[in-house]
């Protein structure tokens, strides 16, 4: 295989890279600020450095206009953005004004399952009024295309996380519909398509199996089914989830069964190619018109126009110009993943696919065969070699590029995703073409009873693979890393290696493999058996998770609500827990016990003594897929260790169903070793009630940490109790901005009697109480560490 010359960089890859960064910043501030101009210029000298290098270095570098154009770029991106955050607002303050009630709601994405109810995106319009998106929540289920009106409450993103979030892809606020008035349908050619959407997902009766979730995922672009089954977190565990998301790879496969029907109509070249557009285009709206099907059809069209021009298409030009026609058309883009997603992977697959691909071709030996092989048949598996190594090469290249957008997002990174590819993106996408055919031809009687059938086949095999992969030891594992951060380190290896474009020597790829090898095993055998004794309660929002750790051994108490939990254990480099303990049924307990299914190794789940038979069906199952349905009863007095911590069962004295919070298990948790010592109560959701019967039972006394109840309730706990346990640190877990006040005045005012140092994880992150000699050492993730004894009081 030939060594791959360096690739040529368009301006127009620069031009875009600056306007999506100074388009994200002035969407996430809310207005244009000064630090902007800031970081334009920065991010243009920076540019200019590095180009300025690859030209010295006789790169095929574009110089003329490279400036010019990455100056425009970002004045235009920040006129067009600073355009749409004054409409946003101007939105909003409308929308303050008056009542809801008066404006219309469309529903433009599929709705999703919340807490208090079902959550879509909704475009918001009134005559006479400016137009904006909101979070619509009502009590029962819509459809894309829905219009509804009713009576509800609007109220605008805030600063914080999700409010930025929010804010960038273009939502202005949140609108939670208490009664609906009137529901009816959108009209026009849009009706027709929506109306042909849901059809077809009758069709395909996608509740019913696994198989017809993906193929609706597939197909369909409808994912709705696949977050309610769960199928979801296996394709992300597997590194898999874009081929299910529509996107170049699906239009190819339609646009394939187009071109084979048209090519029986025999029509002129021209007639044919606009026919061919025209369908996959259709494909990409029945599908929702997600941005990255949009980038690839679009891409499409202008190939297509080259090849009737009879000009050379340059394949990253097309795709930054497409990408940034769309970003000024409707700058909210720049704040989708699926965007973000496929802009990366497609840019970085053209610059460094073809390096990679070399670099394993050097290093996987080739096919041996006997002598005597026909040279067909060498040929035939020297082809498949070649195949396997450029999907090997891209899955690695868009796993790298891509670090920065997911990790941070989901804090996990599929080590099977490689292995994953090569085994069910072929099985995949012919699934996907089948199921093309079945909703094409599903007015026939013999496609429910064939070739469904065999879209089923298909598919199941594909989910059988990735099963038996998500079931493999470290299949994903949990990481956390700082978003800038990760782009920094990117970026910089990126334009490193594009700067000097070294001719890769396997001597030295296999030292470099090793001495990489050497330095991760001793960074994870660090993590996984010399971890400090620590207490550390973890900031999974609105809910309850301390992890209990002392070298090689660690324990879990409770879960938290959903996927903030694997965070959590990444950033505190938790690689395995021998068990779980469940304190109580509610869900801000063990609601994220399933998100570390195919993530982290669990040995084992606890729960009191009798609860067993009252588990819910959605635990009883994550169970199963987690520890192989091994879970353990326990009951007063029996004691759990981690290596020199022990805890101690003190709450509740009879078998319970666990369905209460005065049912919550209670844990008497101490340390003893080397002159180092620990006490620390951890409570679940037990109240007053509860505090006082464990106080008079004599087993509890003074201790040196509280885990305060219930999130810090106002009952919670008494001043006296508090004096009875005199901690010397409490701590609350809850959640920012949560709806019940947690921790509550009263909560605060009955420590203040014992006068512990108090904290909360809402307002300091996590915090890890670890064992000292003159009482417990604190470390919390937004402050330094801090001794007790010094600071109590503080």
């Amino acid at each position: 295989m030939p060594f791959p010359q360096r690739p040529t960089i368009p301006p127009a890859l620069i031009a875009l890279a600056c306007a999506i960064a100074m388009m994200r910043s002035v969407l996430a501030a809310g207005a244009v600020r000064a630090g902007h101009v800031a970081v334009c210029a920065v991010l243009a000298v920076a540019w200019a450095a590095c180009f300025l290098v690859m030209r010295l270095r006789s790169c095929e570098v574009p110089w003329t206009g490279t400036l010019a154009g990455c100056a425009a770029a970002c004045v235009l991106s920040v006129v067009v953005a600073w355009s749409a955050v004054r409409a946003g607002e101007s939105f909003a303050a409308v929308m303050e004004r008056t009542s809801v009630s008066l404006w219309t709601f469309e529903v433009i994405a599929d709705a999703s399952e919340a807490a208090s109810g079902w959550r879509c995106q909704a475009r918001a319009r009134r005559d006479g009024s400016p137009v904006g998106d909101v979070w619509l929540t009502v009590d029962g289920k819509l459809s894309r295309g829905d219009i509804v009106c009713g009576v509800g409450r609007f109220r605008r993103s805030g600063d914080d996380e999700w409010g930025c979030a929010s804010r960038m892809r273009g939502i202005w606020g949140s609108v939670r519909m208490v009664r609906v008035t009137s529901c009816g349908h959108v009209g026009g050619a849009r009706g027709v398509l929506m109306g042909l959407r849901e059809r077809s997902l009758t069709f395909l009766q996608v509740a019913e199996s696994d198989e017809r979730a993906v193929l609706a995922g597939c197909v369909l672009g409808y994912r709705g089914a696949m977050d309610e089954r769960g199928l979801d977190r296996l394709f992300s565990t597997c590194g898999v989830a874009h081929l299910v998301a529509v996107s170049g790879s699906h239009i190819a496969v339609v646009g394939s069964i187009a071109s084979v029907v048209l090519e029986r109509l025999r029509m002129r070249p021209a007639p044919r190619l606009c026919l061919l557009l025209v369908g996959t285009g259709l494909f990409v709206a029945i599908c929702g018109a997600p941005p990255s099907a949009c980038r690839a059809w679009l891409m499409t069209c202008m190939r297509s126009l080259s090849v009737v021009a009879r000009r050379r298409s340059d394949g990253l030009s097309a795709v930054s110009l497409v990408a940034l026609a769309m970003a000024l058309v409707d700058p909210s883009v720049v704040g989708q993943l699926g965007y973000l997603l496929s802009v990366t992977c497609v840019v970085g697959l053209a610059l460094f696919s073809p390096y990679v691909t070399y670099v394993l071709d050097m290093l996987v030996p080739g096919v041996w065969l006997p002598r005597g092989t026909s040279a067909e048949l060498r040929i035939r598996l020297g082809g498949l070699r070649k195949g396997c190594l450029a999907t090997l090469a891209a899955t690695l290249v868009a796993q790298t590029v891509t670090l920065p957008l997911v990790c941070p997002l989901f804090s996990q990174v599929s080590l099977v995703a490689p292995f994953s590819m090569l085994l069910v993106s072929a099985p995949l996408s012919c699934a996907m073409g089948l199921g093309v055919l079945c909703l094409c031809l599903q007015s026939l009687p013999v496609v429910g009873a064939v070739l469904l059938p065999v879209c089923d086949l298909v598919t199941s095999a594909v989910l059988l693979v990735l099963r038996g992969l998500e079931r493999m030891p470290c299949a994903s594992v949990p990481v956390s890393a700082d978003s800038a951060a990760l782009t920094v380190t990117v970026v910089t290896a990126g334009l490193a290696l594009l700067i000097w474009w070294p001719e890769p020597r396997k001597a030295w790829i296999v030292r470099g493999s090793i001495v990489v090898a050497l330095l991760l095993t001793f960074v994870l055998a660090r993590w996984r058996l010399f971890a400090p004794a620590r207490i550390c309660v973890l900031d999974v929002g609105q809910g309850d998770a301390i992890l209990v750790q002392d070298g090689s051994t660690a324990i879990l108490v409770d879960t938290g609500p959903d996927d903030a939990l694997v965070d959590a254990l990444a950033r505190n480099h938790v690689l395995h827990l021998d068990a779980i303990v469940i304190t109580h049924l509610h869900d801000d307990h063990y609601g994220g016990l399933e998100e570390l299914v195919g993530v982290m190794a669990c040995d084992e789940v606890v729960w009191a003594q009798g609860v067993t038979p009252h588990l819910p069906d959605e635990l009883r199952e994550a169970v199963q897929s987690l520890t192989g349905e091994v879970s353990l009863e326990v009951a007063y007095g029996d004691v759990l260790k981690v290596e020199s911590f022990s805890l101690r069962v003190v709450w509740p004295h009879e078998p319970v169903s666990g369905t209460t919070n005065p049912e919550s298990l209670e844990l008497l948790v101490t340390y003893a070793r080397g002159g180092r010592s620990l006490t620390a109560l951890l409570t679940g959701d037990a109240e007053q009630d509860e505090m006082a019967a464990l106080i008079a039972s004599g087993d509890v006394g003074d201790i040196d940490f509280l885990k305060v109840g219930h999130h810090g309730s106002a009952v919670s706990l008494t001043p006296e109790q508090a004096r009875l346990l005199d901690p010397e640190v409490a701590i609350a877990s809850a959640g920012q901005n949560n709806e019940y006040g947690h921790p509550s005045q009263e909560c605060v005012e009955a420590l203040t009697s014992a006068n512990p140092l108090f904290l909360c994880t809402k307002d300091v992150g996590d915090v890890e109480v670890r064992p000292g000699i003159t009482g417990p050492i604190v470390h919390t993730q937004l402050r330094a560490p801090m001794a007790l004894r010094d600071t109590r009081g503080v």
